[in-house]
C-alpha cells in the first residue's frame, strides 16, 4: 500500500484532539501502570531486577486504545499493516501501541499545549515505551521471581559505569533516558518532530529498545554472576557448624555471650584467624584479596589491647549487636551459613542504606583496612572493610565449632 505511517496514523486519528484532556488522560494511563500491583510499584521504585514482576497486558493495550486515544485499533492495524516500510515479522517496530507513542510524541511536539505540559506529557509517553520493553523483559530473563538477596548483592557490586547504580532506581534511570530522547541534540528529535519518514521512525523504536535491552542485560549478567558465586559459598561453608541453637534461644538484646567470646579469642591471632572462614568469605566478595583480610585481622589481634584503642573494641560490640538484631527481626535462618553471608554482605555493601548504626561500623571497619591493607585502591579497602564486618559475624557464629 502506498501512504506512510504519517498519514495512517492522522487519517485514523483524525478525531484525536491534543489537548489538556489527552495530556491528563496519558500521565494517568502511565500513573495507573506503575502503581498497579505492590510488584510494580517496588520495581520502579527500586533497583532489584527479577524479584517483583511486571507485566504489560492485553487489558493495558486495550485501555490505551479504547479510552486514552480513542481509536479504532481494528482499522489502525489493517492500514499500518499493509504499509510496505513495515515488517510484521518485526514485532518491536511493527507493534501499534510502540508507534503510536512515537506519533502521540510527534503531535504534542505541534500541539498547542503548554511547553510544562509538553514535557511532561512527553516524557510520560517515553516512560511508558520503556515500561513495556521492561515489562517484556523481565518476562524472558525471569520466569518466576529472583532471590532477593542476590538481587541486593547484584545492585551492589554495580558500580558507576552502570546507569542503573547512577540513578538508583529503574524508575530514575527510564526518566532520565526519556529525556535525553527528547533533547534537541538527541539523534531522534528530527524524528519525532516530523514523524517522518518511516524508516527512521521505526529505527527509533528499535533503537529505544535495544539501549534500554542492553542496558537490563548487563545487570542480569552480574545478577547470574552473583548466584554462581553464591553456589560456590555454599560448598565451601558446608562443613561448618553454626552454633545456631546458641543463637535461637539466646534472646538477649546485647549477645553478651558472643561479644565475650571475640574479645577473649581476638588477641589469639592463632585462634581468632581461621583460614577456612577467610575463604568463604573471599568467594563472597570476589574484589577482596584474601591476604589483606588476612593482614587486617592480624592488625586487630595486635593492636586491639592498646590502651588508646578507639576502633577494634567498639566494631566488636557494634557490629555483633547491630547483625543479630538484623538477623534476627528479619527472621534470618542463622544455621543457614550462605543465607547468612549473603543478607549481610547485601547490607554492608549497599550504598543506599542510611541507618547509624551500620555506618558506624562501616567507618570503624574502614579505619582499620586503611591502616592494616597495603594498597591505595579504593575499591579494595573498601572491599576488605566490607570482609572484617562479614568475618566477625562468621567467627562469633562458628563458635562452637572451633571451640
Amino acid at each position: 500500500m502506498a501512504g506512510t505511517l504519517k498519514t495512517v496514523f492522522n487519517d485514523i486519528g483524525q478525531d484525536v484532539v491534543f489537548n489538556r484532556g489527552l495530556v491528563r488522560r496519558i500521565i494517568g494511563y502511565v500513573n495507573g501502570f506503575v502503581t498497579k500491583t505492590d510488584d510494580s510499584i517496588n520495581f520502579f521504585g527500586d533497583a532489584l531486577i527479577g524479584v517483583y514482576p511486571i507485566r504489560y497486558t492485553n487489558d493495558d493495550k486495550i485501555t490505551w486504545f479504547d479510552e486514552v486515544l480513542q481509536i479504532d485499533e481494528v482499522a489502525l492495524k489493517a492500514d499500518v499493516y499493509s504499509l510496505d516500510s513495515i515488517d510484521t515479522s518485526f514485532k518491536v517496530s511493527s507493534d501499534l501501541v510502540n508507534l503510536s507513542i512515537i506519533w502521540c510524541l510527534h503531535r504534542f511536539e505541534e500541539s498547542d499545549v503548554s511547553s510544562k505540559e509538553k514535557e511532561q506529557v512527553q516524557i510520560a509517553l517515553l516512560s511508558m515505551l520503556h515500561y513495556k520493553f521492561l515489562s517484556s523483559l523481565m518476562s524472558h530473563y525471569f520466569r518466576y521471581p529472583a532471590d532477593k538477596s542476590v538481587a541486593m548483592m547484584t545492585y551492589a557490586s554495580l558500580s558507576k559505569k552502570f546507569s542503573l547504580k547512577v540513578h538508583g532506581s529503574w524508575g530514575a534511570l527510564v526518566k532520565d533516558r526519556s529525556e535525553s530522547i527528547l533533547a534537541k541534540t538527541g539523534i531522534h528529535y528530527n524524528t519525532y518532530r516530523t514523524f517522518a519518514p518511516d524508516d527512521a521512525v521505526v529505527y527509533m523504536v528499535n533503537d529505544i529498545q535495544s539501549r534500554i535491552r542492553e542496558v537490563f542485560k548487563a545487570v542480569v549478567e552480574v545478577f547470574h554472576k552473583v548466584r554462581e558465586q553464591d553456589a560456590k559459598i555454599t560448598t565451601v561453608s558446608s562443613s561448618v557448624d553454626i552454633d545456631g541453637e546458641s543463637i535461637v534461644k539466646d534472646k538477649r538484646n546485647d549477645y553478651t555471650r558472643f561479644r565475650q567470646y571475640l574479645h577473649r579469642i581476638i588477641s589469639d591471632d592463632e585462634t581468632f584467624i581461621k583460614q577456612e572462614l577467610v575463604d568463604i568469605i573471599a568467594k563472597a566478595i570476589h574484589t577482596m584479596p584474601p591476604e589483606q583480610l588476612v593482614n587486617s585481622l592480624r592488625y586487630m589481634s595486635d593492636n586491639v589491647s592498646d590502651s588508646k584503642d578507639k576502633v577494634i573494641t567498639p566494631l566488636l560490640d557494634k557490629t555483633i549487636i547491630h547483625a543479630f538484631h538484623y538477623l534476627q527481626q528479619n527472621k534470618v535462618d542463622i544455621t543457614n551459613l550462605p543465607l547468612v553471608l549473603v543478607k549481610m554482605r547485601a547490607i554492608y555493601m549497599s550504598s543506599r542504606s542510611v541507618q547509624d548504626d551500620l555506618m558506624e561500623i562501616r567507618e570503624l571497619a574502614g579505619e582499620i583496612a586503611e591502616d592494616a591493607v597495603d594498597s591505595r585502591n579504593a575499591s579494595v579497602k573498601a572491599s576488605v572493610r566490607t570482609g572484617i564486618l562479614l568475618y566477625l559475624v562468621l567467627r562469633s557464629l562458628t563458635m562452637k565449632h572451633y571451640d
